[in-house]
């Protein structure tokens, strides 16, 4: 077992990551909550934890800021770093992680020659997270930026945001979509249902036509809402692994042959564009 140090935004993050890391852990891990600073002057920081705790294998969140930190202080530590990890293991002092490889469609594991180990948790994986665990003493923020200027180049409003982890109802829509203008026909049956808009990976990596936080799937968001409604997803694996949860999965699909019939509880053989519209008139849209 090792001795683990968690780097977090927050104590909810760092809860959650204790959970992840409990297979690991030889005790409850030390914690390092974020100061604000930039990702070097954090990097530094978290190194220099690692040091003074004794940790053999250093855990953060999967954030832009958490993979940026963790990689910093990998190279500063000169350890191996795995990002986006879904689960650890430690089997006779063999530390391995595993984490979606080749596009999301298949799950590789890795493992670290030596100690100490940087590991970056994906946010699906800690969003499922669930158990009792707790992590020890927290050490002083990662600080401020003591020798860095600051200049406030420009000031915008965050566009609004998504949490489908926390969805009751989820529509969403693959490939099978024509074009990105399309979406508003998808919006407003979600608004009929008074559901989020999800998609699959191609819509959000490759297509760009929606940010990544309304992907599903081992690469996304792991979701478990009483409805999920899927228009033209084919069912890849990866996409299924994030909404196999679901009460009730309803799949609309051209090709009758499309794996998502396999595991849906109603499917509809038809083009979205005309069963969307007929749906929508059915609950009153």
């Amino acid at each position: 077992m090792s001795k683990v140090l968690i780097y977090a935004a927050d104590a909810e993050e760092a809860k959650a990551l204790a959970i992840v890391a409990a297979p690991i852990a030889g005790g409850p891990p030390a914690a390092l909550l974020s100061g604000g600073a930039l990702p070097e002057v954090e990097a530094a920081a978290l190194a220099a934890t690692s040091g003074e705790v004794g940790a053999d294998v250093i855990v953060a969140a999967a954030s832009k800021k958490g993979n940026e930190v963790a990689a910093r202080a990998a190279e500063i530590l000169d350890a191996g770093c795995v990002t986006e990890a879904l689960s650890v293991a430690e089997s006779g002092g063999s530390l391995t992680a595993k984490r979606a490889i080749y596009g999301g469609v298949a799950v590789g594991e890795f493992a670290f020659e030596a100690k100490p180990a940087v590991l970056t948790i994906a946010l699906s994986a800690l969003a499922g997270a669930e158990g009792d665990s707790a992590y020890g003493e927290v050490s002083a923020t990662a600080g401020e930026d003591a020798g860095y200027d600051k200049e406030l180049v420009k000031s915008e409003p965050l566009a609004k945001t998504v949490d489908l982890t926390k969805a009751k109802r989820i529509v969403s829509f693959g490939r099978g979509l024509a074009k990105k203008e399309d979406i508003g026909e998808v919006e407003t049956l979600a608004k009929g249902l008074g559901a989020e808009i999800g998609c699959s990976r191609p819509i959000a990596e490759e297509l760009k036509w929606l940010p990544q936080e309304h992907q599903v799937g081992i690469t996304g968001a792991i979701v478990k809402p009483d409805l999920y409604i899927a228009l033209g997803i084919s069912g890849a694996i990866q996409h299924f692994a994030g909404m196999k949860d679901a009460k009730v999965i309803v799949a609309v699909n051209s090709n009758k042959n499309a794996p998502i019939f396999q595991f849906a509880d109603y499917g509809i053989v038809g083009d979205i564009y005309e069963v969307v519209p007929a749906l929508e008139q059915a609950i009153g849209g």
